[in-house]
């Protein structure tokens, strides 16, 4: 669960600085495709994260005969 939310907590937070145009005070223009990149892998790293998270079996288990 904490991958999930800080991959997604990133991803958050570049979308932010992108949308608003805040990116270009932390990078430097000519590497904003890098910037892309890594919110695109992120993105879908938090979703194969959520995928784990919600499959896993829960390990708390109850045999009541």
């Amino acid at each position: 669960m904490i991958r999930f939310l800080i991959l997604s907590g990133y991803f958050e937070l570049m979308m932010y600085l992108q949308v608003s145009g805040k990116l270009n005070q932390f990078i430097n223009v000519h590497y904003r495709y890098l910037a892309i990149l890594s919110m695109i892998i992120s993105l879908l790293l938090a979703l194969v994260q959520l995928y784990f998270w919600v499959k896993q079996e829960p390990d708390h288990h109850h045999d009541d005969d």
